[in-house]
């Protein structure tokens, strides 16, 4: 499979859980992002051409957006599933908060 991203993908050293805004369920736990989109971990598989309402809180700040699930598939090494998200019209408050998150990413790597 080729890689088709154009942005650079930061990852994080520990999960942020991402929540069902609707229902307040956990879908499962942020592993990497870009500026358009992330991956998430989760117990179980996440429905392709979906478009889910989502959260996380980013500090103490709580990031509400919306994003579209372009692909899922089990991990090789264990019983979670991998799902690729694409961000659907993010707001200007969701794009400064994922900017603050990738500063602070880039920041501990330079440590």
């Amino acid at each position: 499979m080729t890689d088709e991203r154009k942005l650079q993908r930061w990852k994080l050293r520990q999960y942020l859980r991402v929540f069902d805004r609707r229902n307040g369920t956990l879908i499962g736990h942020l592993a990497d992002i870009t500026m358009a989109g992330m991956r998430l971990v989760s117990g179980g598989p996440i429905k392709i051409d979906e478009t889910y309402h989502l959260c996380m809180d980013i500090t103490s700040e709580r990031v509400e957006f919306e994003a579209r699930c372009v692909w899922c598939r089990k991990d090789e090494k264990g019983d979670v599933y991998n799902a690729g998200f694409r961000l659907v019209n993010p707001s200007s408050n969701t794009i400064t908060n994922i900017q603050c998150l990738v500063a602070a990413l880039k920041a501990l790597r330079d440590m």
